[in-house]
């Protein structure tokens, strides 16, 4: 284990004994060899692999603390250790549980699946007023950001296409450019 590299705050959260430790700390200050050093901790100490979930924000830290926790432990015994990104665990959960977050119908599209449902619903034609062309890419960050701050179609438009400005003249070429709901 590598408890002996860390230093009396890190071994102290490593060998925490209550459920839940929150560790805030700078960049560079050892948070990822204290978390590793919990796992590896947690599983010599009789935690089942499978009960241990690591999450972070990439899939590539994710999988080099699962290693880390595995090569400082012997005989394969992490072998059964999660590590994945918030994103995918959120994603999983999901799949698994769907009628306990109401989305029995969900789906979860790429970047490249996004841009080419946009790209359809472009088509091929080049609508452009006022110099204004929205482009597929375009229209997905419009959309998403619609969806994440909660606003509705005009407002995400003015925001993502025209910098937020609020003057009549704006106002005018949103009504154009939105599409009118038959």
């Amino acid at each position: 284990m590598e408890n002996h590299i860390l230093n009396e705050k890190q071994k102290k959260a490593v060998e925490f004994k209550g459920k839940h430790l929150l560790v805030l700390a700078g960049a560079g200050t050892g948070k990822t060899r204290c978390i590793v050093g919990r796992a590896a901790y947690l599983i010599d100490q009789g935690t089942p692999p499978e009960k241990i979930q690591i999450l972070t924000f990439t899939k590539r830290s994710a999988n080099e603390i699962v290693e880390r926790v595995k090569s400082s432990l012997s005989d394969n015994q992490a072998q059964s250790l999660n590590g994945s990104t918030f994103h995918s665990w959120c994603n999983q959960l999901i799949v698994r549980y769907p009628n306990l977050f109401g989305a029995s119908n969900y789906t979860v599209i790429d970047p490249d699946d996004q841009l080419s449902v946009m790209k359809m619903v472009c088509g091929d034609q080049v609508i452009e007023y006022k110099g204004i062309r929205i482009k597929p890419q375009q229209l997905i960050d419009i959309y998403s950001y619609g969806r994440n701050t909660r606003q509705n179609l005009s407002n995400s438009i003015r925001e993502k296409v025209f910098k937020g400005k609020k003057d009549e003249e704006t106002n005018d070429e949103i009504d154009i450019i939105r599409p009118i709901a038959s």
